[in-house]
């Protein structure tokens, strides 16, 4: 907005807003000024006195309708500014909280990568378990067998020891 004003301003001539209204200000007396002046020429002129009352008045109201435009014109401008303040202030934050996760996350990746070694481990042991499980279930149902062909045989022993 900085260009922009400055635009503007040099284009009127002046170099702030303040020199803007004032000169603004200026030309609005002139203006009624010179309706004052047409006032003042004789009833006897063409002009006549309702014509020129009316005219003074329409200069003033001109007048005063070009200074609120101004006036608004100057708060909008005032209020862009603090939004655009605000802005600012908003985006100055989140940059720190952008920053502020970028580094959170070097130091996640930092653990995990020092973590890695223990996890690949821990997947290892986890594979020789299931192998183990898996080979203590054979054994079992090996020894099962086992005692059920010893069983059978030590009664098929015992029959024959009995005749």
């Amino acid at each position: 907005t900085q260009s922009t004003w400055g635009t503007c301003l040099s284009s009127h001539g002046a170099r702030s807003m303040s020199e803007v209204i004032e000169n603004n200000d200026a030309a609005a007396s002139a203006v009624v000024q010179e309706a004052s002046a047409v006032a003042e020429i004789p009833a006897s002129s063409v002009f006549n006195i309702p014509i020129a009352k009316m005219t003074e008045d329409m200069f003033k109201a001109l007048g005063a309708y070009l200074e609120g435009m101004l006036t608004s014109h100057t708060e909008e401008y005032k209020l862009l500014e603090a939004m655009n303040n605000v802005t600012a202030e908003k985006y100055q934050h989140m940059t720190g909280v952008s920053h502020e996760l970028a580094a959170k996350m070097a130091e996640l990746q930092n653990q995990y990568l020092t973590l890695l070694p223990y996890m690949v481990q821990i997947d290892e042991i986890h594979d020789q378990v299931v192998r183990l499980e898996e080979a203590v279930m054979r054994l079992d149902e090996y020894t099962k067998r086992l005692a059920v062909a010893f069983h059978s045989k030590e009664a098929k022993l015992a029959k024959l020891s009995r005749k």
